[in-house]
């Protein structure tokens, strides 16, 4: 389950995954608008997608705790956040060319 609360500048979003894992972080408006306009979800699925394929693929929670210098076996819900964060940058600047956040 996917939850956010609308702030002035800032979403906090908090999910909650079947197994009853969950994480919660802050996201810039403008990046969870831009998200929601260049793939047609709602941020709220988004997050659930990506939050998913963290926990799916192992490869791919490493690959962002290399890049982000977190120790895996010790990884947090906070830096799960900081994961989801950083995937919401990589979409954006893949996903739209003059993305002011590059």
């Amino acid at each position: 389950m996917v939850e956010y609360f609308d702030g002035d500048k800032k979403m906090t979003v908090s999910y909650t995954n079947e197994a009853g894992g969950s994480s919660r972080f802050s996201i810039d408006k403008e990046l969870a608008d831009a998200i929601e306009l260049t793939c047609g979800l709602k941020l709220c699925a988004w997050v659930q997608e990506q939050y998913d394929s963290l926990l799916n693929d192992p490869g791919i929670l490493s690959r962002y705790c290399r890049a982000l210098k977190i120790d895996r076996k010790s990884i947090s819900r906070r830096k799960i956040g900081d994961i989801l964060r950083l995937r919401a940058l990589e979409f954006i600047s893949k996903n739209i060319p003059d993305s002011e956040f590059k």
